[in-house]
């Protein structure tokens, strides 16, 4: 594990709304839903599989970092505009 990066679902938004990784890092996320109804926290594009987001729980996921750079969205699929950007970077 080369990092572990705190993410607070709160009010319909993901908090921070940027994290910057490096290529082919292996990163924890730890989730907090603050709010309390169903979220969900995933990325198609960056192969983050999807955690359901129970209201006022917490949940973690593994994920490795693509190695190409650039920027990537994850989001909650069940509420357009809940997301933040990864950006994959040196």
């Amino acid at each position: 594990m080369d990092e572990e990066i705190q993410i607070t679902a709160s009010n319909l938004r993901f908090s921070p709304a940027q994290i910057t990784v490096k290529p082919g890092e292996t990163v924890r996320f730890v989730v907090t839903n603050n709010d309390p109804y169903l979220h969900n926290f995933g990325s198609g594009e960056a192969a983050i599989p999807f955690v359901s987001l129970p209201g006022n729980t917490t949940q973690t996921v593994t994920w490795t970092a693509p190695t190409t750079k650039g920027a990537y969205t994850a989001l909650c699929t069940l509420h357009p505009g809940m997301s933040l950007t990864l950006v994959i970077e040196d």
